[in-house]
């Protein structure tokens, strides 16, 4: 993934319409954190987040999703 323009100690914000499996936003967040973005935010639209989103997932400082997809407590 190629991040255009300067990133370091700056807070980098991700916009995607839909997260399924959360690679994109894994590669992305990975990406900004290695080019020396202070902190990843993430908002969403559709997040159907139904793949491991993982390490990602826990390296953005914060997340706007909308609530048009139900997921459990569990």
């Amino acid at each position: 993934m190629n991040i255009i323009g300067d990133v370091k100690d700056k807070i980098a914000f991700v916009v995607d319409d839909m997260i399924d499996t959360a690679g994109t936003l894994m590669e992305a967040t990975d990406a900004l954190l290695g080019a020396g973005a202070k902190e990843v935010h993430a908002c969403c639209s559709h997040p159907v987040l139904s793949g491991p989103r993982g390490r990602a997932y826990f390296k953005i400082t914060y997340k706007i999703f909308s609530d048009n997809e139900y997921h459990s407590v569990k």
